[in-house]
C-alpha cells in the first residue's frame, strides 16, 4: 500500500474510533491457519499458524522438512515469569525460517562433575580422582548464544511425502487424492528438569525413515523446549502466592495443545498422538498421566512412552525450603528479597541465581522438578496410580535400564553412615526411623549378593535405581492393568540414558558414556518405538516377538547378546514399599 492508501486507513479508523467493532476487527483480524506449498520444484514449504508464518529448513539427504523454533507460547517474561504459560498474543506476519536457535537457561549440579570422572573411571578400570568444583561459585560458566528466558519455542519436522501429499492436495488442479494425516511423536528430553533442549538428545532422521518403511504411512516428530531450574520448578505454598508451581510441566502441557490445534496443517492426526520421553521427560509423562488426578477431561494424547521416568519427589515442607534458599540467593546476588523483586531481574543475574542453586544440590539431586501443588500434580504420582486417580484411556509402552543408578551414585558413599546421609540428601523429610528402614531392611549392609549387590557402590545405585527410576516403570504398568508394553535397556551395562542414543540411532557411532553404540539393537529398538507410535503395538515385521507385561511382570530384555523377555527386576517387594510413599 502506498502513502495515500495508508492515510486513507488512517482517516477512517481516526473518525470511526478506536472502540469501534469494525476498528477491533481490523486491529485483532488472526488470519486463518493454512498450509501453502507451490508444489513446484525447489519451492521451500511454508505453514500460516495464523500469527506466525514459518517455512522450513530442507533436509535434502534425510528427505523431511523442519519447521525449527516455532513459537507456542507467549514469552515468559515481566508478570509472565514464573506463571503459566499463555497462547501467543503477538501476530508476526513476516515469514520466519526457523535459524534462530532458542534454548531455555540452563544449570548443573556441582556433583555431575564428580560423576563423569567417576563413571569414567569404573568403565576405564582407572583411579577415580574427583576435580575441583566448587558448587557456591558466584560466577556460570559460559552461557550458550542460544541460551533466552523467551524459549517457549518448538520443532515439528515431517517427512517430505506426509508433508507434499497434504500440502500439495490443496493446492493443484485437479486435487490428488490426499494420504491421510499421519500420527505425532511428541518427545520430551530428559536433563534433570535443569539442562537440555528441543535438539539435545539426537536427531529424529532414522525414525522417520523407520516410520516409512514396510509401506507404513510415516510419522511427524514435534519437540518443545520447556522451562527448566527456578525458571520452570519453583513451587509451595509461599510461592504459589503470587507464582505457578510446575510451570515446566504446563509448557508441557500447552505444547501439547498446540499440537492439537495445529498438527494437521503439517500433516499430523491430533487423534493419534504418542508422548515420549527420557529420564526427566518420562517423569515428566507420568506427571501428565495423573494430572489433575485424571480430572479435568481427557488429555491431548493417546499414547505414552516413558523411557526411565525419574524425579525425586518433593513436598511442602522442602518446597518452602527451596523457595526460601532462592531468595536468601537472590538477596545476595542482587538484592532481591521478595518474588515481586526477583521478577523484575535481568535474565542474567536469575541465571546466577539459578546455577547456584542448582550447583548446591546434594548428590544425586537437582533441586528442582515436579512438585505436589494441589491443581495439576493434587498427590505423588505413585499414590495417583495406586488410587486410580489417573487418565486411564491412553495406550501405554514403558521402559527401564538395567543399572539406572550408578550415574547418580556418590563415590563418597562407603559404610553405613554415609549411605544413610545420602538417603537423607534426598529424602529430607523422612524420619530417622524411615531411613533406617531403608538402609537396613530394604538395602541392608549384605554384600554377599543375596540382594543384588557386592559392595556399597553397588547397594546406593540400586536404591537410586528403584526409588527414583524404574519403580515408576514398575507403578505405570500395574495401573494399567498390566496391559502395557515394556522393555528393559541391557546393552553394555544398561546405565542411565545410554538408550537415547539407541532411540536417536543415525548411523555408527558412540553412545553417551563413549561406548560403541550396537547397531542391531538400536534398529530393532527403533522398530519397536515407530510401530508403537504407527499402531499401538511395537511388533511389526523382521523385530523379535514382544509380549505385553501382563501379571507376569514380562520385559522386553534388549541385549547385545539377544532379545527375549525376562522378568522385571522392577516388580519386585521394595518397589511395593516405595509405592506407599512412607517418606513423605
Amino acid at each position: 500500500m502506498d502513502f495515500f492508501g495508508v492515510l486513507v486507513v488512517w482517516c477512517f479508523l481516526a473518525i470511526l474510533g478506536s472502540g469501534s467493532p469494525i476498528v477491533s476487527a481490523l486491529l485483532h483480524h488472526r488470519p486463518s491457519p493454512s498450509a501453502s506449498h507451490s508444489c513446484a520444484p525447489g519451492a521451500i514449504p511454508t505453514v500460516d499458524l495464523g500469527y506466525t508464518i514459518h517455512s522450513a529448513l530442507i533436509n535434502a539427504t534425510a528427505q523431511y522438512y523442519n519447521f525449527s523454533n516455532v513459537r507456542y507460547a507467549a514469552p515468559p517474561l515481566g508478570p509472565l515469569r514464573f506463571k503459566a504459560p499463555v497462547k501467543p498474543t503477538e501476530i508476526n506476519r513476516t515469514v520466519d525460517d526457523g535459524t534462530t536457535g532458542r534454548i531455555c537457561p540452563q544449570a548443573q549440579p556441582a556433583w555431575a562433575a564428580t560423576a563423569a570422572e567417576f563413571i569414567k573411571s569404573i568403565l576405564t578400570g582407572t583411579n577415580f580422582t574427583d576435580p575441583e568444583n566448587p558448587s557456591d561459585s558466584m560466577t556460570i560458566p559460559p552461557v550458550d548464544p542460544r541460551t533466552t528466558e523467551d524459549c517457549l519455542f518448538l520443532d515439528v519436522i515431517v517427512p517430505q511425502t506426509v508433508f507434499d501429499s497434504v500440502a500439495c492436495s490443496s493446492g493443484i488442479k485437479p486435487k490428488p487424492k490426499p494420504k491421510s494425516t499421519v500420527p505425532v511423536i511428541i518427545w520430551l528430553y530428559g536433563g534433570g528438569y535443569t539442562t537440555g533442549d528441543k535438539t539435545s538428545s539426537g536427531s529424529p532422521a532414522e525414525l522417520l525413515a523407520e516410520s516409512l518403511r514396510n509401506g507404513n504411512e510415516g510419522i511427524i516428530f514435534v519437540a518443545p523446549n520447556y522451562r527448566l531450574g527456578l525458571f520452570g520448578w519453583l513451587s509451595g505454598p509461599t510461592f504459589q502466592k503470587d507464582g505457578t508451581s510446575n510451570a515446566g510441566l504446563l509448557d508441557q502441557r500447552l505444547a501439547f495443545e498446540w499440537v492439537k490445534e495445529y498438527i494437521h496443517l503439517f500433516g499430523g492426526d491430533s487423534s493419534r498422538v504418542t508422548v515420549m520421553g527420557e529420564s526427566a521427560g518420562a517423569g515428566s509423562i507420568m506427571h501428565h498421566i495423573t494430572a489433575y488426578g485424571g480430572k479435568g477431561g481427557p488429555v491431548p494424547f493417546q499414547q505414552a512412552l516413558p523411557q526411565s521416568p525419574a524425579y525425586q519427589p518433593t513436598l511442602a515442607s522442602q518446597q518452602e525450603h527451596i523457595f526460601a534458599e532462592f531468595l536468601a540467593i537472590a538477596k545476595e546476588v542482587a538484592n532481591a528479597t521478595t518474588l515481586q523483586q526477583v521478577r523484575r531481574l535481568p535474565t542474567m543475574a536469575l541465571q546466577v541465581i539459578n546455577d547456584i542453586q542448582v550447583g548446591r544440590s546434594s548428590y544425586g539431586s537437582f533441586t528442582f522438578g515436579p512438585a505436589v501443588d494441589g491443581a495439576y500434580v493434587p498427590s505423588l504420582p505413585p499414590l495417583l496410580l495406586q488410587d486410580g486417580r489417573f487418565h486411564k484411556h491412553l495406550t501405554v509402552m514403558t521402559a527401564h535400564n538395567f543399572d539406572e543408578g550408578l550415574i547418580f551414585s556418590s563415590p563418597y558413599v562407603q559404610n553405613q553412615t554415609t549411605f544413610e546421609a545420602y538417603i537423607a540428601g534426598l529424602y529430607p523429610e523422612a524420619s530417622p526411623s524411615i531411613i533406617s528402614y531403608i538402609s537396613e531392611t530394604l538395602y541392608p549392609p549384605n554384600f554377599d549378593g543375596t540382594y543384588g549387590y557386592l559392595n556399597e557402590v553397588e547397594r546406593t545405585a540400586l536404591f537410586y535405581s528403584e526409588s527414583q527410576i524404574i519403580c515408576n516403570s514398575n507403578f505405570i504398568n500395574r495401573a494399567f492393568r498390566n496391559e502395557t508394553y515394556s522393555y528393559l535397556f541391557n546393552v553394555s551395562g544398561g546405565l542411565h540414558g545410554q538408550d537415547v542414543s539407541y532411540t536417536f540411532y543415525d548411523g555408527p557411532g558412540v553412545d553417551s558414556y563413549g561406548l560403541p553404540i550396537n547397531s542391531t539393537v538400536a534398529a530393532i529398538l527403533q522398530a519397536y518405538e515407530v510401530n508403537f507410535a504407527l499402531h499401538g503395538n511395537p511388533n511389526g515385521p523382521g523385530s523379535p516377538q514382544f509380549g505385553r507385561y501382563t501379571a507376569h511382570s514380562q520385559v522386553q530384555d534388549l541385549t547385545s547378546k539377544g532379545i527375549s523377555p525376562v522378568t522385571d527386576p522392577a516388580a519386585n517387594p521394595r518397589c511395593n514399599w516405595w509405592q506407599q510413599a512412607f517418606y513423605a
